[in-house]
């Protein structure tokens, strides 16, 4: 008798519980769908009109305000570019070579030592002719002597002078443009025939044998 008497009083509870949840749901799920979720749905359509009109319509802008958000991105970008490549650069030098085409910096070529930098892109920029003795910058002087070939007419002699050793590095033929573009080919020579590794090899030995570790 007691058992019936629960098991009647857990259906009583079940039904009332039954019952109320489906009065409330009954009451709030309209009034949560016209209160909150249908104004809100209406809120979020106004928002990405606004956006879009924004997005659609013109406005006018001084040129000199355009031009500095033009190179304030262009600076973001290249920033972001110089990271990725600088990326790209440490992966290079996980190879089993372990050298980066930009490890190739310096020259001795026709008795003088030439460096340079690289462009972003990786082009070989801004040559520079040093003493091969004590790294001074060398100073330069334009002169002529005869055509060796034709014998008639002169020749350019660029002079390329030591103010720190005192004294005369070079003298080569051509003048200073000609003989920049001959030591550029030189440095595309070794980048296509692969020397340029090695070059970078034995500049790594000289240095560490002038500067041994302690």
């Amino acid at each position: 008798m007691a058992e019936t008497e629960k098991a009647g009083k857990k259906i009583w509870i079940g039904v009332a519980i039954l019952v109320i949840g489906t009065a409330l749901t009954w009451y709030f799920v309209p009034w949560l769908w016209a209160s909150v979720l249908i104004p809100s749905a209406k809120a979020v359509g106004r928002f990405g009109a606004a956006i879009g009109q924004h997005l659609t319509s013109s406005v006018t802008v001084s040129w000199w305000s355009l031009w500095i958000l033009i190179v304030l991105s262009a600076v973001v970008l290249l920033q972001v570019a110089a990271f990725f490549r600088r990326q790209m650069t440490a992966a290079d030098r996980d190879s089993p070579q372990g050298l980066h085409r930009e490890d190739f910096r310096t020259l001795n070529y026709e008795g003088i030592r030439w460096i340079w930098k690289y462009s972003f892109s990786g082009e070989v920029l801004d040559i520079v002719a040093l003493c091969p003795v004590c790294s001074y910058q060398l100073d330069l002087k334009h002169d002529a002597r005869p055509n060796p070939h034709t014998m008639i007419g002169l020749t350019d002699v660029t002079i390329y002078w030591c103010d720190h050793c005192n004294v005369v590095k070079a003298q080569l033929d051509g003048n200073q443009k000609a003989i920049t573009v001959r030591v550029h080919k030189e440095v595309l020579r070794l980048f296509n025939s692969g020397e340029w590794e090695e070059v970078v090899r034995q500049q790594m030995t000289a240095r560490s044998q002038n500067n041994p570790q302690p």
